[in-house]
Formats: C-alpha cells, structure tokens, sequence
C-alpha cells in the first residue's frame, strides 16, 4: 500500500470519527435541551375496564341460598371482580390522589397526574345504576385532584362495549336475578357529564336522574367517599371541546356520535373515539368519524395528537386478528393508516384485560404506538402510569414513570391492599377457607395480595367452570337441536336435499329424540356417575356426566410432572394478560416444559388414547350408539 493511500484512510477515519463525536455531543446538548423543557411533558393516568357493579345489588354469601344463586353462575365464568369491584376502584383512585405523596404510591416524579384517560366498560354489563355510580366517582376524583392545586386537571371518558344497550344488565339480589335498566348514547353522555362530555347544571341533574338514583342510601358501599350520592364536576375552562353530535341533548345519538376532541393550552390535543357497535363484543370506526376528524383538524387540533378507543387499533400478538379479532376494531388497519396520517403518535386502548404496547411503522417512518392495558378487577389489578415528553420538532417518546412490582412491566401499577370489611361486615364475602371465592384475605379485613386473590378467586377454576356451563347444556332438546342446525346450515337453501330435509324436520326430530333416549337407557345402562355434580346425577343425566367425564380425563392429562392441561390453560392465559409473553415464559419452567412437549406431538398422541379409551372414550361411545340404528 502506498504511503498515499494510506494517508488518504487515515484523513477518511479520522473524519469519521469526528462526526461521530459531533453526533453524541449534538445528541447529549438536545436531550438536555428537551428533558429542561417541562412544559412539554404530560403525566398520564391510563384506566379501563373498571367493570363496576354495585355491591348493594349482589347477592351476600352468607345466605343459606348463595351456592344456587345466579351471582354464583355470573362470578364462575367471569374473568373479574364483582362484589368487591367497588373497594377495589375504591383503593385505586385513593392511590391516584396520593401520587404527590411520599406513601406507597407516589409517582416517580411525586406529582398528580394532568390527565386520567378511562377507555370504557366502565360497568359489569351497562346496568344504569352501575354507570351512574362511577361517574359520580371520577367526578368525585376530578374534584380532589383539582383541589390540591391542579385546577386545570381533566379526566376524559370512553365507552367500551360492555356500556350501551346491554341487555345482560341484572340486579343480582333476588336468587335468580333479574334484568334492570341499561343505557343509550343519549344517558352515557349525560351520565358522564362534565368527564368529557358537556357540562350539566345541577337543574338539569336533578331533572334527569330518579328520585332513587339521587338519594343518599348505600354510600358505605360507593367507590368514592361522600356525604352525598350525586357529584357535580365540570370539564376544565381552558379546554376547548369539539363534539361529534353532542351539541343537542335533545337530538338522538347514533353508532361514532359519542366522538370528541379536547384542545388542551399544553399543546395536546386528545381525540376520543366512540367504535362501538350495539350488542357486539366486536366494533367498527365507521366513516362518519373519520370524516368528521378530518373536517375538524384545523381548527380543534394541535399538533401533539393523542387518541383514545375501547378497542385495539394494532395486533398485539400474532394472528390477534384471526384468534381473538372481537378486541380489534374490525377496520383495525383502515383505523390504524388513518390515525398515522392525522398525526396521532400514541393511543391507549383497554377491551382484552392484558397489558401490552404495540408498534407500527408506516412507510413514510411515521410511528403508532397503542398501548393496552389491563383491568383493575382483572389479573395483575393493573392501571398504567405514563409521562410523554414531546420534543420541539414534535416527536415524542413514552417514558415509564412507575413504581411496580417485580412481575409486571415496568410501565404498569397494581392496585394492593384492598379493604373489603365492609363486605366481610354485611355477609357480602364470608371469610373461609371452604368457599374459594373468599380466600386470601387478612385477619383484618384486607385483600393484601389482589392479584393472587384475583387468581385464585377466578382462574384457578375457570377451565372446569367453563366445562360446566357447556356440559349443562346437554339434554336431549339442546342435542337434537344441534344436529338438525348443523344438517341445516350445511345443506344451503336450495336443490333437492334441502327440500327433503325440511319437509321431513319433524320426523327427524323424532327419530334423533328417541335414539338420545336409547343412548340414555341402552347405550349407557350400566354407566355410573360416581361424582359429586349435582347436574350430573340421575338417570336422565347419564350421556351429560358420560362426557363430562371423558373432558374431565382430557384436561388432567399431565404436560408436566404434577402439571396438567388446566395448569397450562391458566398459566398460558394469566401470563397474556400480564403482557410481554415471551419474557414470562422462562420464569414457570412447567409451562416452558409443556409448551415443548405440546410440540413434540405427545399432546395429540394423548388426546387420542383417551379418545380411544375402551372404558369412557368417544370411539365405544359411537360404536356402541350405531349398533342402536
């Protein structure tokens, strides 16, 4: 090499490395810069699905009654809290008022938050009261907030699904419950004036709500400490709101109407989007929407955007959209390309209970993040606390500000000791060791350990409480009415067959209730239930508790030693909803165990041998039934 050459790569390296330094100076002046900007940080409060409902409406385990009341078949396939959702939401706004303090849950920065956003399912299953109840206790919240000097705090709201026209609403103090009022579009911007939506004066309230939905009974059970049921609270002056369709109480709302958008003087704007579509798990942002939002933009946005939904506008896990495509918006990509080009960079999101961020990139390197997070009466009894610092070119990055336990991200919050004994008190929980749905709790009266209580109070059971109310619906109407539904909807609605088919249904009917009664009475003669199931007993019970007991033998199957695939159910599902899958994973050496061996194929070559098994398998079973015809 010639000395030339050689001097030439020295000049070229040397000149690299010098912009290189200039890049990390350059970097370390305009992070300085940006972290002494305060003005340009927000402190965030993320809650969803509270899922409240009123304790005074359930019904009190110590009631000789309780163990065959519908609270008892409602708790047993829920995936959260009832009866104590009132303390818990009770502990968890009690935790956000003390962020300033220096008690156990001051923020990293030990200051209240600016904003709180609440991304629906505020109710169990939209019962009015229920709605009504909450609000009073986030406008209660926002009083307190703003009373220890942050006179400009807001707390903006969201319906979920769960919220309007709910026709699962019930009162749960009589035995079998019974079904009480839910709400429209209309009442749950009423309801949850001066949250988002527009203000009511307290002539207005008054006028609006029932004598028994404005008077002073059950307040020891309220998620909110008051002498008085009804809260007033309104939005924030220096707010300027722009409304979809809400500037006429009068006029009737419709699918997206409960969209809005508040401009905030810190430079953020925050859009809140109504997705739901009545009586669906499911939801759809319609074109309405968008085309408001795009109307609006000039004159009701800054350019800091933060939007808020129900529903995920991002997959967050693999194949989300075909496995679980209810939690997405069913135009989750048209929503998602929308939001990019509006300019919004970060949107909160709630529905599936889980916590966890996702991230999209367009190809134009514009970034969405949604971040979901779970419910407080859910697994992990999480809420999220986030501060977003926006830069001056108008970029922004989510800076986790929280102070977590070891086994949730590090964005994240868990509500703990929580006081129920007000509920031990009054016969709503009775503490024993017998009744699973009341364990865990300390010797004065508080649930120290909400998410082991939350475990064992909901998913230690689940898969076999989810068999049972399957199995349950095995009797000879539901069985005959299966098959003929099934030859049905495979048949299609013309030729030669459907016609046959139809104009012999009930002879059908007959044929397949006749042989249901001779599986009952030939087939399974000398079968016998020797549990304890009281659906299962009994003659006419006997092809029911025949394959409860072949499920039964299916989900003991062991993946691991002392570990079975209910262990696993549980496990694999508790570990989603904590969020960040693949870092819990290591950590339940069972579960990694399992998953390898599903893998391997044993798992099939299991199900097949109790399938096959001469004693209760489903094989005998059929074999034994076709020699009946």
């Amino acid at each position: 090499m010639n000395k030339g050459a050689l001097k030439h790569k020295t000049n070229l390296f040397v000149a690299l490395v010098a912009v290189i330094l200039l890049c990390v100076i350059c970097s370390g002046f305009c992070i300085a810069f940006a972290d002494n900007g305060d003005d340009n940080s927000i402190n965030i409060v993320h809650i969803t699905d509270l899922h409240y409902y009123p304790t005074y409406m359930s019904y009190k385990q110590q009631d000789p009654k309780y163990d065959s009341s519908a609270m008892v078949d409602k708790s047993k396939l829920e995936s959260k809290l009832i009866v104590e959702s009132s303390m818990v939401i009770k502990k968890l706004f009690s935790d956000i008022l003390s962020m300033d303090e220096n008690g156990e849950t001051p923020s990293r920065n030990n200051s209240l938050p600016d904003y709180i956003l609440v991304t629906g399912d505020l109710s169990s299953d939209g019962e009015r009261v229920a709605l009504i109840d909450i609000a009073n206790a986030l406008r209660d919240l926002q009083n307190k907030i703003r009373a220890k000097g942050n006179v400009n705090f807001q707390i903006f709201v969201i319906p979920g699904n769960h919220d309007i026209a709910n026709e699962n609403a019930t009162d749960y103090t009589k035995v079998q419950g019974e079904r009480i009022a839910s709400v429209n579009r209309n009442d749950f911007a009423k309801i949850f004036a001066g949250l988002g939506y527009p203000n009511m004066t307290d002539g207005e309230a008054a006028s609006y709500y029932a004598n028994d939905e404005f008077d002073n009974n059950n307040l020891k059970y309220l998620p909110y400490d008051s002498d008085k049921r009804y809260v007033h609270s309104e939005n924030a002056e220096n707010i300027e709101f722009a409304y979809m369709a809400m500037n006429d109480w009068d006029s009737e709302l419709g699918i997206g109407d409960l969209c809005y958008t508040a401009k905030c003087p810190d430079g953020n704007t925050f859009i809140a989007i109504d997705g739901l579509v009545s009586g669906e798990i499911g939801g759809r942002v319609s074109d309405g929407v968008f085309e408001w939002l795009n109307s609006i933009k000039t004159s009701s946005m800054t350019d800091n955007l933060i939007s808020m939904t129900h529903h995920n506008v991002l997959q967050h896990f693999t194949m989300q959209e075909k496995w679980s495509k209810d939690y997405l918006y069913s135009n989750w990509e048209e929503v998602r390309d929308f939001l990019v080009n509006l300019g919004v960079k970060y949107n909160f999101s709630g529905h599936m209970h889980a916590n966890d961020i996702a991230s999209y990139c367009n190809d134009d390197g514009y970034n969405l993040y949604d971040i979901e997070t779970g419910s407080p009466v859910g697994y992990g009894a999480s809420y999220r606390e986030a501060k977003i610092s926006f830069k001056q070119d108008g970029s922004s990055d989510l800076k986790p500000t929280s102070r977590i336990t070891s086994d949730l991200t590090h964005t994240l919050r868990t509500v703990r000791d929580v006081d129920v004994s007000v509920l031990l008190d009054d016969g709503y929980l009775v503490k024993t060791y017998t009744n699973i749905y009341s364990t865990n709790i300390s010797v004065d009266g508080k649930i120290n350990n909400l998410s082991d209580y939350i475990n064992e109070r909901l998913y230690k059971d689940m898969l076999d409480n989810v068999i049972d109310s399957i199995i349950k619906k095995v009797n000879r109407e539901n069985t005959v009415d299966l098959i003929l539904g099934y030859v049905e909807n495979n048949l299609g609605d013309s030729g030669l067959l459907d016609k046959l088919f139809k104009d012999n249904k009930d002879s059908l009917r007959t044929i397949l209730s006749n042989l249901y009664n001779k599986i009952q009475s030939e087939t399974l003669k000398d079968f016998v239930y020797t549990g304890n199931k009281e659906f299962l007993q009994g003659e006419e019970n006997k092809l029911r508790a025949y394959l409860y007991n072949f499920v039964s033998s299916v989900i003991d199957i062991e993946t691991a030693k002392n570990y079975t695939i209910q262990n696993l159910f549980v496990d694999s599902y508790t570990t989603h909803l904590k969020g960040g899958e693949g870092v819990y994973l290591p950590a339940n050496s069972k579960l990694k165990e399992s998953i390898e061996w599903m893998q391997s194929g044993e798992l099939v070559r299991a199900i097949v041998n109790k399938i096959n098994d001469k004693n209760n398998g489903i094989t005998i079973l059929i074999q034994r039934i076709l020699s009946l015809i």
